[in-house]
């Protein structure tokens, strides 16, 4: 019981400064995919599940999505490749790659619902 008590309030911890890191980019005006990948990126690194933690990195990506207006994330499995080079190369401090990857899965959806 102990072990999971530690690792709840670790846990808590880690996801209540990632909260509050994500406010501050709100209120700087970080653009969406730039946050979208960087809140990715963060949790992923978290990894505080046994599994799951890449999807549930990629639900937090798409609510950045939604709250400015554009259309879930897709990564399907077409991109698998693309995606975990880009994750790989986030994990060695260079988020450019799963920022372009967010930015073009967006495009299509956001001139589609311009038009």
């Amino acid at each position: 019981m102990a072990i999971f008590t530690t690792f709840l309030l670790t846990f808590n911890t880690f996801v209540d400064r990632l909260i509050a890191l994500h406010h501050q980019h709100k209120q700087r005006n970080i653009l969406p995919e730039i946050e979208a990948a960087w809140l990715h990126h963060r949790f992923t690194q978290i990894h505080p599940f046994q599994d799951g933690n890449g999807r549930l990195a990629r639900c937090l990506a798409s609510l950045i999505f939604i709250q400015a207006g554009w259309f879930p994330l897709a990564v399907t499995r077409d991109d698998r490749a693309v995606y975990i080079h880009a994750s790989e190369q986030a994990d060695r401090g260079d988020l450019s790659w799963l920022v372009k990857l967010f930015a073009k899965k967006a495009l299509p959806t956001l001139l589609l619902y311009r038009l």
